[in-house]
């Protein structure tokens, strides 16, 4: 007598439980993969933009040291704001010696040269906007001692404001 039954595959049955358990493991590390790529990119991102706008305060404060007073500064619309108080969001900034700051925000975009006409060196990329206001803050910008510089970046869903203050060292007085 033989017990043993012989058996020539697998029944539908078991393909379809089998498929059913892996598809369930699939999909419960595949939510959780792409959870994490997700927040991979967004951190890489925050980093991106702060690198930006870090490289962009930096080369600010580097090439502004030898810098006596603002020559002209414009606004978004084109406006000369060198005569007034407060704080401004800025398109273009020239200083003595012919040090330009240029804001290009279709671009999203900061360069800087030594020309009057424009900035042509790239500073940063994902610069949102540009906050410029005159030290002390009841003066003007052609008679301020210092500016205090805020810049946001931007990139996708990551943002980021940061800002320093620095004075004319070479200040005629």
């Amino acid at each position: 007598m033989n017990l043993r039954k012989h058996h020539e595959g697998l029944s539908l049955l078991e393909v379809v439980i089998g498929w059913m358990l892996l598809s369930f493991l699939f999909l419960f590390f595949g939510t959780i993969f792409f959870r994490y790529i997700k927040e991979f990119q967004k951190l890489e991102d925050d980093i991106e933009i702060q690198y930006q706008v870090e490289e962009a305060l930096d080369r600010w404060t580097h090439l502004t040291y030898e810098m006596q007073k603002i020559t002209r500064i414009e606004n978004e619309k084109k406006e000369n704001i060198l005569y007034k108080t407060g704080t401004y969001q800025v398109k273009k900034i020239i200083f003595d010696q012919n040090l330009i700051f240029e804001h290009h925000p279709e671009s999203n975009r900061f360069f800087y040269g030594h020309k009057l006409s424009y900035g042509n060196i790239l500073c940063a990329e994902h610069i949102e906007s540009i906050l410029i206001t005159p030290l002390p803050k009841e003066s003007t910008f052609a008679q301020c001692k210092g500016i205090k510089i805020s810049i946001q970046g931007k990139k996708n869903k990551a943002s980021i404001w940061m800002d320093t203050e620095f004075y004319f060292r070479l200040l005629e007085e």
